[in-house]
């Protein structure tokens, strides 16, 4: 059996210009995955769960929905994924 882990962390910042000190877009603070694998003879299962924290859409880091399809807040979200061979 072999656990795994991946984590990493970004403060992502916009140094000088129109936008400085907000955060670039598109890049969340914290990416994380772990897993689980099981392997018996040919047999191999394994379970990922992969955390990415929420990140801006656009640089004026706007938190309120807009009817921009690309501005706003991208929420947080978890992705579980189980494999077997």
């Amino acid at each position: 059996m072999d656990l795994w882990a991946s984590f990493a962390f970004v403060d992502a910042r916009y140094v000088s210009g129109q936008f400085a000190g907000n955060r670039v877009e598109h890049a969340p603070r914290v990416v994380e995955r772990t897993g689980l694998t099981y392997t018996r003879g040919v047999f191999a299962t394994t379970l990922q769960a992969s955390y990415t924290s929420a990140s801006f859409g656009d640089a004026n880091n706007s938190v309120a929905p807009t009817s921009d399809a690309e501005a706003g807040l991208i929420p947080a979200y978890t992705i579980w994924d189980w494999s077997a061979r």
